[in-house]
């Protein structure tokens, strides 16, 4: 009797891990084919692998021309305001290179496409792409999941590895 459940166990955590990680391939893909979409597309504006620290949602009108999130007044009725690291790649068609200004169509669209929802993405590495940094009506936005992230990881290890192997 013991043995059963031991047994029962043992196939309950193999299941569970093998679940965690097709959870993380999943995500991985996507994200991949999200970071090739925004390196082929073009776009006028593009931050590669910032670094989010701040997010303001649902921006508004207070009083005529003032809005609650001061550096997106072109999208500012239920836009969000992200503040992200500045790279050099940033400035390439932006307005500020520290700011990337979301409407909500923009932010519903990547919801398909995105790792984890941008409200809960603080401190985490993101893409952004668009024609401005005021995306008020296209643009790719991606952040990687915990697990795809510890995937993307995993690959970059076993790249390493393989490089390593053929320097020699």
């Amino acid at each position: 009797m013991r043995n059963k459940y031991v047994k029962i166990s043992i196939v309950i955590i193999v299941l569970g891990a093998l679940v965690y990680v097709g959870w993380g391939v999943y995500d991985y893909a996507k994200w991949i084919k999200t970071k090739k979409a925004v390196a082929a597309g073009g776009f006028t504006y593009q931050c590669g692998a910032s670094k989010i620290i701040n997010v303001i949602p649902l921006c508004r009108y207070t009083a005529p021309g003032v809005c609650s999130c001061p550096l997106c007044p072109l999208v500012c009725d239920n836009s969000y305001q992200v503040d992200i690291t500045p790279q050099a790649v940033c400035s390439v068609g932006a307005l500020n290179p520290a700011v990337v200004c979301i409407s909500p169509t923009v932010a519903l669209a990547n919801t398909k496409t995105m790792g984890t929802p941008l409200e809960a993405s603080l401190g985490k590495q993101a893409i952004f792409a668009g024609i401005s940094n005021m995306m008020a009506g296209n643009g790719v936005i991606a952040t990687p999941s915990l697990a795809a992230g510890r995937i993307e990881k995993m690959v970059n290890w076993f790249d390493y590895m393989i490089a390593s192997f053929r320097d020699k």
